[in-house]
């Protein structure tokens, strides 16, 4: 879940059906709050975030973004 200070926190969720892009959460959401629904698997808790609009694709950070690339042996 994205906190007020958006950072973002984990928490347990139930899906009760998940059809194609839809899944319907029965349990550890409340109407409103707002949930990480791409990249999540990246993502400490307290982690820094900041939010698109529905339908929009995040962007993967480009490679050397991430510091450079470990040496082949």
């Amino acid at each position: 879940m994205i906190q007020p200070d958006q950072t973002v926190q984990p928490r347990p969720i139930e899906i009760e059906i998940n059809e194609g892009d839809i899944s319907v959460i029965s349990r550890g959401l409340n109407e409103g709050e707002q949930v990480v629904a791409d990249g999540q698997n990246q993502l400490r808790a307290g982690a820094k975030v900041s939010t698109k609009p529905a339908g929009q694709p995040g962007r993967a950070p480009k490679p050397e973004a991430r510091g450079p690339a470990p040496e082949a042996r």
